[in-house]
């Protein structure tokens, strides 16, 4: 039987704590107890930041890590998301539930009640995270980046039209009637 990584910490963070109890209580520690003792004042954890954490002890720790709206937490979990365990909040299946929910938040009331002015802050804030989600996936392009590769490839085409069309006023007008029609100076 294979023990995760997670059940191995919880392990000997209990041990841990039995060896200091056993301290308190003026007992005499084993050479094996002092070794995880010392070991475990060496040892200093690396600060989890919010990137790298996944679980979150409230809707309110999540959103301060993760910059998700407590609203639409509200929303995934009345709805059956699986993220919520106990009172704990799993980042990745939460994200994963929203990209797979995106009808969160929508609704057919014709816009004038304020239930439906909650719903319609709430889908917003769920588009608004799904941005935020496929930006860290790197599934969305950035603006800044797709226009470089746009005028690259307009590069291209001027540069191949240039060598089919081998009279320079001709080529001239050309480009001049695609960059109007494109709005590119």
């Amino acid at each position: 039987m294979k023990i995760s990584q997670e059940n191995l910490e919880k392990v000997r963070q209990a041990n841990i704590g039995n060896i200091l109890k056993k301290v308190k209580a003026g007992k005499v520690l084993s050479a094996h107890e002092q070794k995880l003792l010392d070991a475990q004042k060496e040892e200093k954890p690396e600060k989890a930041t919010t990137k790298t954490r996944k679980v979150a002890q409230s809707m309110k720790q999540a959103h301060a890590f993760w910059g998700i709206p407590i609203s639409i937490m509200k929303a995934a979990k009345a709805a059956g998301c699986d993220a919520f365990v106990e009172h704990r909040v799993h980042r990745d299946e939460l994200l994963q539930w929203v990209k797979n929910h995106p009808e969160t938040g929508k609704s057919t009331d014709d816009g004038s009640s304020a239930e439906e002015l909650k719903r319609k802050k709430l889908h917003n804030e769920v588009a608004l995270l799904q941005i935020k989600v496929a930006r860290e996936d790197e599934t969305v392009i950035d603006c800044g980046v797709a226009k470089a590769e746009w005028a690259r490839c307009m590069a291209i085409v001027q540069e191949e039209a240039r060598n089919l069309i081998n009279d320079d006023d001709k080529y001239r007008i050309f480009c001049e009637r695609i960059q109007a029609r494109i709005g590119e100076e």
